[in-house]
C-alpha cells in the first residue's frame, strides 16, 4: 500500500525533494527495521527512473545533485550516503549506457563546483569529507558492469585530471582520488587521450 501511494504522489513529491528527503531521512535510522530502510532508499530511486524502463526521468538532474549536495550535512551523511548507494544499485541494475549520461553529468558538475571550493577555501575539511564521500559512490558506479555505464564524455575527464592536481589532501581523500582515476584507467572507459594519461600521472606522482 505504500509503494502505490508513493508511486501515486511522486509527481508532487519531486517538487519538494528537499524536504521531503529530509522526512524521509528518519526512515534510515538504524532504529528501524530493514525492510523500511530499504523501502525509504528504493523509493527514492523509483522518483528518478521511467516506470519499468531503461530511461531515467527528466527531473533526475535535479533530485540527484540534492541528493549529493545532502551528504556535505554532518549529521546526515552517513544516513544519505547509505541510502545513494542503494538507490545507485537499483539505477545501475535497471539501465543502459546511453541512459547513464545524465548521471554522470551530475556527478562531474557536482565534483568541479567541490573541487574550486577546496582549491579557494582555507577551512576545508568538511569540503573533504563531501568529496570523499562523492568519490565513493561515483567509484562504485564506474566498477558496476565494469564501467559499461560509462559514456566518454569532456566533463568526467575534466573531472580525472582536476583531482589528480589537487594537493595537501589527507590520506583518507587521496587513497578515493587514486582508486577513482585507477578505475577509470584501467577499465578505458573514458578513453582518455594519451596527453590526459600523461598529465594525470605527472600529477599525481609530484
Amino acid at each position: 500500500m505504500l509503494g502505490i501511494l508513493f508511486k501515486f504522489f511522486s509527481k508532487y513529491i519531486v517538487k519538494d525533494i528537499k524536504n521531503v528527503y529530509i522526512l524521509f531521512s528518519s526512515l534510515l535510522s538504524d532504529k528501524n527495521k530493514e525492510h523500511i530502510r530499504k523501502f525509504a532508499c528504493e523509493s527514492f530511486a523509483s522518483l528518478i527512473r521511467k516506470g519499468h524502463q531503461t530511461r531515467f526521468s527528466e527531473i533526475i538532474k535535479q533530485v540527484f545533485k540534492q541528493l549529493l549536495e545532502f551528504l556535505g550535512l554532518e549529521d546526515l551523511s552517513h544516513l544519505v550516503e547509505e541510502s545513494l548507494l542503494q538507490m545507485l544499485t537499483s539505477m545501475a541494475t535497471h539501465t543502459v549506457q546511453n541512459h547513464c549520461v545524465a548521471v554522470q553529468e551530475t556527478f562531474s558538475d557536482i565534483l568541479v563546483e567541490l573541487i574550486s571550493e577546496i582549491q579557494c577555501s582555507e577551512n576545508k575539511d568538511d569540503k573533504i569529507k563531501h568529496l570523499t564521500c562523492i568519490l565513493r559512490l561515483l567509484h562504485f558506479w564506474i566498477l558496476f558492469k565494469n564501467g559499461k555505464l560509462i559514456t566518454p564524455e569532456n566533463k568526467l575527464t575534466n573531472v580525472a585530471v582536476l583531482l589528480s592536481g589537487l594537493k595537501d589532501l589527507p590520506t583518507y581523500c587521496m587513497t578515493s582520488v587514486v582508486e577513482l582515476i585507477s578505475s577509470i584507467m584501467l577499465n578505458d572507459c573514458l578513453k582518455l587521450p594519451i596527453d590526459k594519461v600523461k598529465t594525470i600521472i605527472s600529477q599525481v606522482s609530484a
